[in-house]
Protein backbone atom coordinates (compact mmCIF):
# COMPACT_ATOMS: atom_id res chain seq x y z
CA UNK A 1 0.00 0.00 0.00
CA UNK A 2 2.59 2.22 0.02
CA UNK A 3 3.76 1.71 -3.51
CA UNK A 4 2.83 4.74 -6.26
CA UNK A 5 3.99 7.95 -7.45
CA UNK A 6 2.82 11.37 -9.33
CA UNK A 7 4.23 11.85 -12.67
CA UNK A 8 3.57 15.44 -12.43
CA UNK A 9 5.60 17.28 -9.62
CA UNK A 10 3.50 20.39 -9.36
CA UNK A 11 -0.22 19.76 -9.87
CA UNK A 12 -3.66 21.99 -9.21
CA UNK A 13 -6.75 20.68 -10.92
CA UNK A 14 -10.40 20.24 -10.37
CA UNK A 15 -13.08 17.34 -11.17
CA UNK A 16 -16.88 17.16 -10.86
CA UNK A 17 -18.30 14.43 -9.25
CA UNK A 18 -21.83 13.01 -9.23
CA UNK A 19 -23.99 11.47 -5.93
CA UNK A 20 -25.39 7.74 -6.18
CA UNK A 21 -27.10 6.48 -3.51
CA UNK A 22 -25.57 9.43 -1.98
CA UNK A 23 -21.87 8.08 -2.63
CA UNK A 24 -19.22 10.28 -4.67
CA UNK A 25 -18.95 8.93 -7.86
CA UNK A 26 -15.89 10.19 -9.87
CA UNK A 27 -14.22 9.36 -13.41
CA UNK A 28 -10.67 8.83 -13.91
CA UNK A 29 -8.95 7.39 -17.24
CA UNK A 30 -7.74 4.12 -16.61
CA UNK A 31 -6.86 2.13 -19.61
CA UNK A 32 -7.61 4.78 -21.70
CA UNK A 33 -10.94 5.04 -20.89
CA UNK A 34 -13.16 6.90 -18.56
CA UNK A 35 -14.26 4.92 -15.54
CA UNK A 36 -16.62 5.42 -13.08
CA UNK A 37 -15.16 5.12 -9.56
CA UNK A 38 -16.48 5.82 -5.97
CA UNK A 39 -14.49 8.18 -3.81
CA UNK A 40 -13.90 6.23 -0.96
CA UNK A 41 -11.17 7.48 2.14
CA UNK A 42 -12.33 4.32 4.10
CA UNK A 43 -10.67 2.37 1.35
CA UNK A 44 -7.82 1.44 -0.40
CA UNK A 45 -7.87 1.26 -4.58
CA UNK A 46 -10.12 -1.71 -5.88
CA UNK A 47 -10.49 -2.48 -9.26
CA UNK A 48 -13.70 -4.48 -10.61
CA UNK A 49 -12.83 -8.54 -11.49
CA UNK A 50 -13.88 -7.59 -15.02
CA UNK A 51 -11.60 -4.14 -15.27
CA UNK A 52 -8.43 -5.98 -14.25
CA UNK A 53 -9.58 -9.03 -16.90
CA UNK A 54 -9.58 -6.09 -19.15
CA UNK A 55 -5.96 -4.35 -18.25
CA UNK A 56 -5.11 -8.24 -17.99
CA UNK A 57 -3.15 -7.57 -14.70
CA UNK A 58 -1.52 -10.10 -12.38
CA UNK A 59 -2.59 -10.80 -8.78
CA UNK A 60 0.48 -10.07 -6.72
CA UNK A 61 -0.16 -10.66 -2.88
CA UNK A 62 -3.71 -11.82 -1.11
CA UNK A 63 -5.06 -10.35 1.75
CA UNK A 64 -7.70 -10.50 4.40
CA UNK A 65 -9.85 -7.80 3.75
CA UNK A 66 -12.61 -6.02 6.13
CA UNK A 67 -15.26 -3.47 4.44
CA UNK A 68 -17.72 -1.18 6.11
CA UNK A 69 -20.06 -4.09 7.50
CA UNK A 70 -17.28 -5.71 9.20
CA UNK A 71 -17.49 -8.57 7.22
CA UNK A 72 -13.71 -10.31 6.11
CA UNK A 73 -12.51 -11.55 2.75
CA UNK A 74 -9.59 -12.66 0.86
CA UNK A 75 -8.78 -10.31 -1.91
CA UNK A 76 -6.44 -10.38 -4.52
CA UNK A 77 -4.24 -7.18 -4.90
CA UNK A 78 -2.37 -6.27 -7.81
CA UNK A 79 -0.22 -2.44 -9.25
CA UNK A 80 -2.25 -0.83 -11.73
CA UNK A 81 0.25 1.58 -14.46
CA UNK A 82 -1.68 4.30 -14.23
CA UNK A 83 -4.84 6.07 -13.32
CA UNK A 84 -5.32 9.72 -14.57
CA UNK A 85 -7.45 12.24 -12.52
CA UNK A 86 -7.68 15.67 -13.88
CA UNK A 87 -5.01 15.14 -16.53
CA UNK A 88 -2.82 13.76 -13.32
CA UNK A 89 -1.40 10.78 -13.11
CA UNK A 90 -0.55 8.30 -10.16
CA UNK A 91 1.80 5.80 -11.24
CA UNK A 92 1.90 2.08 -10.22
CA UNK A 93 -0.31 2.46 -7.17
CA UNK A 94 -1.79 -0.80 -5.31
CA UNK A 95 -5.78 -1.36 -5.87
CA UNK A 96 -7.60 -4.84 -4.77
CA UNK A 97 -9.63 -6.70 -7.16
CA UNK A 98 -13.33 -7.68 -6.25
CA UNK A 99 -16.46 -9.13 -8.07
CA UNK A 100 -19.19 -6.00 -7.54
CA UNK A 101 -21.80 -8.26 -9.22
CA UNK A 102 -21.83 -10.27 -6.42
CA UNK A 103 -23.10 -7.93 -4.05
CA UNK A 104 -26.36 -6.36 -5.38
CA UNK A 105 -25.98 -2.81 -3.42
CA UNK A 106 -22.72 -2.70 -5.23
CA UNK A 107 -23.63 -3.69 -8.90
CA UNK A 108 -26.74 -1.25 -8.65
CA UNK A 109 -23.94 1.35 -8.71
CA UNK A 110 -22.71 1.12 -12.29
CA UNK A 111 -18.79 1.43 -10.97
CA UNK A 112 -15.76 0.21 -11.96
CA UNK A 113 -14.05 0.46 -8.52
CA UNK A 114 -12.86 2.61 -5.76
CA UNK A 115 -10.25 5.25 -5.68
CA UNK A 116 -9.32 5.18 -2.24
CA UNK A 117 -7.45 6.37 0.36
CA UNK A 118 -3.64 4.97 -0.63
CA UNK A 119 -3.74 6.88 -3.90
CA UNK A 120 -4.98 10.16 -2.67
CA UNK A 121 -2.25 10.60 0.28
CA UNK A 122 -0.27 11.47 -2.73
CA UNK A 123 -1.90 15.18 -3.03
CA UNK A 124 -4.13 17.82 -0.88
CA UNK A 125 -7.93 16.90 -1.94
CA UNK A 126 -10.54 19.44 -1.07
CA UNK A 127 -14.37 18.24 -1.90
CA UNK A 128 -16.74 21.18 -3.01
CA UNK A 129 -20.27 19.30 -1.49
CA UNK A 130 -22.00 22.38 -2.69
CA UNK A 131 -20.97 22.76 -5.96
CA UNK A 132 -19.88 19.29 -6.90
CA UNK A 133 -16.26 19.43 -7.32
CA UNK A 134 -13.35 18.01 -6.01
CA UNK A 135 -9.59 19.69 -6.42
CA UNK A 136 -6.57 18.19 -5.64
CA UNK A 137 -3.01 19.34 -5.49
CA UNK A 138 0.75 18.75 -4.87
CA UNK A 139 0.75 21.03 -2.55
CA UNK A 140 -1.07 22.10 0.92
CA UNK A 141 -4.37 24.56 1.26
CA UNK A 142 -2.46 27.65 2.84
CA UNK A 143 -5.57 30.07 2.31
CA UNK A 144 -6.64 32.17 5.00
CA UNK A 145 -10.34 30.75 4.68
CA UNK A 146 -8.46 27.13 5.76
CA UNK A 147 -5.93 28.61 8.22
CA UNK A 148 -9.37 29.78 10.22
CA UNK A 149 -11.64 26.44 9.46
CA UNK A 150 -12.33 23.89 12.40
CA UNK A 151 -10.27 21.05 11.99
CA UNK A 152 -9.85 17.28 12.96
CA UNK A 153 -6.24 15.68 13.22
CA UNK A 154 -6.02 12.19 11.97
CA UNK A 155 -4.09 8.87 11.89
CA UNK A 156 -3.59 7.39 8.81
CA UNK A 157 -3.88 3.93 8.07
CA UNK A 158 -0.94 1.81 6.19
CA UNK A 159 -3.57 2.23 3.32
CA UNK A 160 -3.67 6.23 4.18
CA UNK A 161 -7.34 5.85 5.78
CA UNK A 162 -7.73 8.79 8.25
CA UNK A 163 -8.66 7.40 11.34
CA UNK A 164 -9.89 10.33 14.16
CA UNK A 165 -11.14 10.49 17.53
CA UNK A 166 -14.89 11.70 18.30
CA UNK A 167 -15.93 12.56 21.87
CA UNK A 168 -19.57 11.46 23.07
CA UNK A 169 -20.52 13.64 26.33
CA UNK A 170 -16.82 13.20 27.23
CA UNK A 171 -16.30 9.47 26.27
CA UNK A 172 -13.74 8.98 23.85
CA UNK A 173 -14.91 6.41 21.22
CA UNK A 174 -11.44 6.20 19.26
CA UNK A 175 -10.41 4.39 15.83
CA UNK A 176 -13.06 5.94 13.84
CA UNK A 177 -13.14 6.20 10.28
CA UNK A 178 -13.12 9.51 8.24
CA UNK A 179 -15.77 7.46 5.52
CA UNK A 180 -16.05 9.42 2.65
CA UNK A 181 -17.36 5.71 0.96
CA UNK A 182 -19.76 5.87 3.76
CA UNK A 183 -23.54 7.31 3.30
CA UNK A 184 -24.55 7.14 6.65
CA UNK A 185 -23.86 9.72 9.28
CA UNK A 186 -21.87 9.48 12.66
CA UNK A 187 -21.34 5.50 13.93
CA UNK A 188 -20.00 4.30 17.15
CA UNK A 189 -20.18 1.33 18.56
CA UNK A 190 -23.06 -0.71 21.24
CA UNK A 191 -19.46 -1.03 23.35
CA UNK A 192 -19.85 2.96 23.77
CA UNK A 193 -23.57 2.87 23.75
CA UNK A 194 -23.43 1.16 26.91
CA UNK A 195 -20.57 3.20 29.01
CA UNK A 196 -23.20 6.27 28.24
CA UNK A 197 -26.37 4.68 29.28
CA UNK A 198 -24.39 3.45 31.87
CA UNK A 199 -22.99 6.95 33.07
CA UNK A 200 -26.89 7.73 32.20
CA UNK A 201 -25.47 9.94 29.13
CA UNK A 202 -28.82 9.32 27.16
CA UNK A 203 -31.04 11.41 26.70
CA UNK A 204 -33.38 9.43 24.49
CA UNK A 205 -32.82 6.57 22.32
CA UNK A 206 -34.31 3.96 19.70
CA UNK A 207 -33.55 0.55 18.61
CA UNK A 208 -34.47 -1.81 15.88
CA UNK A 209 -33.43 -5.33 14.54
CA UNK A 210 -32.38 -6.34 11.35
CA UNK A 211 -29.41 -6.09 8.19
CA UNK A 212 -29.62 -2.77 6.01
CA UNK A 213 -26.59 -1.63 5.67
CA UNK A 214 -23.53 -2.69 2.54
CA UNK A 215 -20.07 -3.08 2.53
CA UNK A 216 -18.20 -4.10 -0.44
CA UNK A 217 -18.77 -7.79 0.67
CA UNK A 218 -22.83 -7.45 0.61
CA UNK A 219 -25.50 -6.81 3.71
CA UNK A 220 -24.14 -6.69 6.75
CA UNK A 221 -25.35 -10.02 9.70
CA UNK A 222 -28.73 -9.03 11.63
CA UNK A 223 -28.38 -7.50 14.90
CA UNK A 224 -29.92 -4.72 17.25
CA UNK A 225 -28.31 -1.61 16.34
CA UNK A 226 -29.10 1.18 18.91
CA UNK A 227 -29.92 5.47 17.64
CA UNK A 228 -29.48 7.86 20.63
CA UNK A 229 -29.70 11.71 21.35
CA UNK A 230 -26.20 12.43 22.47
CA UNK A 231 -26.29 16.03 23.99
CA UNK A 232 -22.36 16.66 23.56
CA UNK A 233 -20.48 15.21 20.65
CA UNK A 234 -16.88 16.72 19.78
CA UNK A 235 -15.35 16.04 16.24
CA UNK A 236 -12.14 17.76 16.06
CA UNK A 237 -12.84 21.39 16.50
CA UNK A 238 -16.19 20.66 15.86
CA UNK A 239 -18.99 20.45 18.84
CA UNK A 240 -22.25 19.43 18.53
CA UNK A 241 -25.43 19.20 20.78
CA UNK A 242 -28.51 17.38 21.07
CA UNK A 243 -27.10 14.93 18.25
CA UNK A 244 -28.20 11.73 16.83
CA UNK A 245 -25.64 9.03 16.71
CA UNK A 246 -25.52 5.57 15.26
CA UNK A 247 -24.08 2.79 17.50
CA UNK A 248 -23.71 -1.17 16.25
CA UNK A 249 -22.31 -4.04 17.04
CA UNK A 250 -18.63 -4.95 16.07
CA UNK A 251 -15.66 -2.71 15.57
CA UNK A 252 -16.91 -0.71 12.78
CA UNK A 253 -16.97 2.99 13.32
CA UNK A 254 -17.58 6.28 10.75
CA UNK A 255 -18.27 9.45 10.07
CA UNK A 256 -19.48 9.05 7.25
CA UNK A 257 -21.35 12.03 4.00
CA UNK A 258 -24.13 13.19 6.47
CA UNK A 259 -22.17 14.88 8.62
CA UNK A 260 -19.31 15.50 5.98
CA UNK A 261 -21.51 16.70 3.13
CA UNK A 262 -22.60 20.08 5.04
CA UNK A 263 -19.06 21.15 4.93
CA UNK A 264 -16.40 21.99 2.31
CA UNK A 265 -13.91 19.25 3.24
CA UNK A 266 -9.89 19.27 2.46
CA UNK A 267 -8.16 16.26 3.41
CA UNK A 268 -4.67 16.85 4.14
CA UNK A 269 -2.11 13.52 3.93
CA UNK A 270 1.28 15.80 4.57
CA UNK A 271 -0.15 17.85 7.80
CA UNK A 272 -2.48 14.75 8.52
CA UNK A 273 -5.53 17.34 9.18
CA UNK A 274 -9.25 17.43 7.93
CA UNK A 275 -10.47 20.94 7.55
CA UNK A 276 -14.01 21.94 7.81
CA UNK A 277 -15.75 25.05 6.50
CA UNK A 278 -19.44 24.83 7.09
CA UNK A 279 -22.31 25.97 4.25
CA UNK A 280 -24.91 24.37 5.72
CA UNK A 281 -25.67 23.78 9.32
CA UNK A 282 -25.99 20.62 10.24
CA UNK A 283 -28.65 18.68 11.79
CA UNK A 284 -29.56 15.99 12.03
CA UNK A 285 -32.87 15.61 14.73
CA UNK A 286 -35.79 15.41 14.45
CA UNK A 287 -35.37 11.61 12.80
CA UNK A 288 -38.13 11.59 10.14
CA UNK A 289 -38.94 7.95 8.40
CA UNK A 290 -40.99 5.65 7.70
CA UNK A 291 -40.05 3.25 10.42
CA UNK A 292 -38.45 0.69 8.41
CA UNK A 293 -36.04 -0.20 5.94
CA UNK A 294 -35.66 -2.88 3.29
CA UNK A 295 -33.25 -4.77 1.10
CA UNK A 296 -32.76 -6.93 -1.91
CA UNK A 297 -33.20 -10.30 -1.29
CA UNK A 298 -33.89 -13.34 -3.49
CA UNK A 299 -34.97 -11.17 -6.47
CA UNK A 300 -36.94 -8.97 -4.19
CA UNK A 301 -37.50 -5.55 -2.33
CA UNK A 302 -37.93 -7.31 1.35
CA UNK A 303 -38.19 -5.15 4.86
CA UNK A 304 -34.93 -5.39 6.46
CA UNK A 305 -35.35 -3.62 9.98
CA UNK A 306 -38.84 -2.18 11.74
CA UNK A 307 -38.19 0.08 14.64
CA UNK A 308 -40.63 -1.51 17.11
CA UNK A 309 -42.35 2.07 18.31
CA UNK A 310 -42.86 3.41 14.65
CA UNK A 311 -46.14 3.42 13.16
CA UNK A 312 -44.93 1.17 10.82
CA UNK A 313 -44.63 -1.54 13.39
CA UNK A 314 -48.13 -0.84 15.13
CA UNK A 315 -49.91 -1.32 11.51
CA UNK A 316 -47.91 -5.22 11.89
CA UNK A 317 -45.04 -4.42 9.11
CA UNK A 318 -42.73 -7.68 9.93
CA UNK A 319 -39.24 -8.39 8.81
CA UNK A 320 -38.77 -10.20 5.88
CA UNK A 321 -42.58 -9.21 3.87
CA UNK A 322 -41.93 -8.03 1.00
CA UNK A 323 -42.68 -4.46 -0.07
CA UNK A 324 -44.67 -4.40 -3.48
CA UNK A 325 -45.18 -0.40 -3.56
CA UNK A 326 -44.83 2.69 -1.83
CA UNK A 327 -47.55 5.32 -2.93
CA UNK A 328 -48.01 3.38 -6.15
CA UNK A 329 -44.65 3.54 -6.92
CA UNK A 330 -43.33 0.44 -7.92
CA UNK A 331 -39.97 -1.04 -5.77
CA UNK A 332 -38.09 -3.06 -8.63
CA UNK A 333 -34.46 -4.60 -8.43
CA UNK A 334 -33.08 -1.00 -9.16
CA UNK A 335 -31.78 -0.09 -5.66
CA UNK A 336 -30.64 3.40 -6.78
CA UNK A 337 -34.20 4.45 -7.60
CA UNK A 338 -35.49 2.47 -4.55
CA UNK A 339 -32.73 4.66 -2.42
CA UNK A 340 -34.37 7.30 -4.21
CA UNK A 341 -37.61 6.15 -3.21
CA UNK A 342 -37.15 6.37 0.72
CA UNK A 343 -34.88 10.19 0.30
CA UNK A 344 -37.75 12.45 -2.49
CA UNK A 345 -40.69 13.47 -2.54
CA UNK A 346 -42.23 9.73 -3.74
CA UNK A 347 -42.74 9.62 0.37
CA UNK A 348 -45.45 11.99 1.84
CA UNK A 349 -44.14 13.61 4.66
CA UNK A 350 -47.35 15.34 6.17
CA UNK A 351 -49.51 12.09 5.76
CA UNK A 352 -49.95 8.51 5.80
CA UNK A 353 -48.37 6.60 2.91
CA UNK A 354 -49.73 3.52 1.15
CA UNK A 355 -47.17 0.57 1.25
CA UNK A 356 -48.27 -2.33 -0.52
CA UNK A 357 -46.73 -5.68 0.81
CA UNK A 358 -46.89 -9.47 0.14
CA UNK A 359 -46.46 -12.16 2.21
CA UNK A 360 -44.74 -15.34 1.47
CA UNK A 361 -48.10 -17.05 0.41
CA UNK A 362 -48.62 -14.21 -2.31
CA UNK A 363 -51.30 -12.52 -0.49
CA UNK A 364 -51.36 -8.72 -0.77
CA UNK A 365 -52.49 -5.96 1.76
CA UNK A 366 -52.11 -2.28 2.10
CA UNK A 367 -50.94 -0.56 5.06
CA UNK A 368 -51.21 2.94 5.78
CA UNK A 369 -47.92 4.29 7.56
CA UNK A 370 -47.24 7.73 8.93
CA UNK A 371 -43.73 9.59 7.82
CA UNK A 372 -42.91 10.57 11.52
CA UNK A 373 -40.38 11.84 14.21
CA UNK A 374 -38.62 8.90 15.44
CA UNK A 375 -37.04 10.67 17.45
CA UNK A 376 -36.21 13.94 18.73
Amino acid sequence: MREGSVAQKTFSQEIPFEYRMNLIVIQPVINGKQRNMIFDTGAPNVLSTSLANEMKLEVKAKQKTMDSQGANSDLGFTSVPIITIGGVDFLNTCAAIADFDKTPEMKALHIDGIIGANLMKRATWTIDFQHKKISFSSAPDTSKSITSTPKIKFTPTITGTPIIDVKLDGINDDLIVFDTGSNGDITGTERTFRKLKKKKKIQSYIWNYGNYSAGLYGIGKPDTNFTAVVNNVEIGDIKLNHTRVDFSKGNVKTVGLQFTSNYKTTIDWKKKTISLQEFTKYSNLPFLSLGFTVKFENEKIVVASVYPNSDAAKKGLLIGLEVVSINQHLLTNNLIDIYDTFHTKKVIHDGANVVLIKDEKGNEQQLEILYEAILK
